[in-house]
């Protein structure tokens, strides 16, 4: 890892700290607050450690009824859970977040009454599942998980039915990009009652030829599958990290999905993700260089696509944090 590179995008991130006037994951603070701890931790700067935290402190105290995951509460709920596991911040989850906890849960409890907001939320489980990860698992928790992924599987189980009826309206590769957003979220979450019945359906349409193959689901469906010993999938994922590797188009993808992509080929040993690293900003590059080549213009610090997901990148940390 290129120490001076390092360093100098997390002074950046810095000195652009006050500018960032969101709070949640993807696009404010919280991102921030991740990134400038993992690099304090590296850098061994017990300053910037100190900042990190007064960001983090911002994110934590802001007041809002936004449970999402992207830039709401169970996204910066998120990030403390993982600064807490890994012993950056020393603190007590409930002592620090019960209040926001229960904003979130209470409005996750409904959600089976409100199913054309359940896919915006689906991402929640990260959080729920990382405080799980804390030893605090309870039945509301398990609860919540279940319903979540009840609606996901009613949605993608009705889509699947359709998918051959010429009358077909809806856009499949969104479909299919939740089927994978699905698969990835019992990988991450262990969640053990996933439908075998769905996995069925999808594996009997793809092997029609009338599904076009995706990296992450042959990717997500293989590690599934292995862990519950579903071996009469095999083919199904093997046929789609093979075909969605060769159709994937990288070069167009944002850094996350560059990432996401890289690291799911070398997991499987596979040299492609050499290919993709090769597009992702070189550590050596110039720091406006890297700003202009991967950052969104709306966010170019942010924890989605910008200046801290490209520090939590260098710093080896692309496969531990989603």
């Amino acid at each position: 890892m290129n120490y001076e590179i390092i360093h100098q995008i997390a002074d950046h991130l810095l000195l652009n700290a006050d500018n960032i006037t969101a709070y949640g994951l993807y696009t404010g603070k919280a991102g921030v607050a991740l990134a400038l701890f993992e690099s304090s931790r590296f850098l061994h700067d017990n300053a910037m450690e100190d900042v990190a935290f007064s960001i983090l402190q911002e994110s934590l105290i802001r007041k809002t009824d936004d449970i999402g995951f992207e830039n709401g509460l169970s996204g910066v709920g998120y990030a403390l859970t993982y600064l807490i596991q890994q012993k950056f911040v020393d603190a007590d989850f409930d002592e620090i977040f019960s209040e926001q906890h229960k904003t979130i849960t209470e409005g996750l409890c409904v959600i089976d009454k409100h199913p054309d907001k359940l896919l915006a939320v689906s991402k929640a489980i990260y959080f729920l599942s990382s405080v799980q990860k804390l030893g605090k698992t309870d039945k509301q928790i398990n609860d919540i998980v279940s319903k979540i992924f009840k609606g996901m599987e009613l949605y993608l189980s009705l889509q699947f039915f359709d998918w051959l009826n010429i009358r077909y309206v809806n856009n499949k590769l969104l479909v299919l990009q939740t089927f994978a957003a699905y698969l990835k979220l019992v990988h991450f979450s262990g969640y053990a009652d996933f439908s075998r019945s769905l996995l069925s359906d999808y594996a009997a349409l793809y092997r029609t030829g009338t599904m076009m193959s995706s990296l992450s689901i042959g990717y997500y469906l293989g590690t599934i599958i292995k862990r519950h010993n579903l071996l009469q999938y095999e083919d199904v994922a093997f046929n789609n990290m093979e075909k969605g590797m060769k159709d994937a188009c990288h070069n167009f993808l944002a850094l996350p999905g560059k990432i996401d992509a890289m690291s799911m080929l070398e997991a499987c040993g596979k040299a492609r993700g050499e290919v993709i690293r090769a597009a992702i900003p070189h550590e050596t590059s110039n720091i406006h260089d890297i700003i202009r080549t991967l950052c969104p213009a709306q966010a170019p610090y942010a924890y989605k696509g910008g200046l801290a997901r490209y520090l939590i990148y260098l710093l080896g940390k692309g496969n531990t944090l989603t």
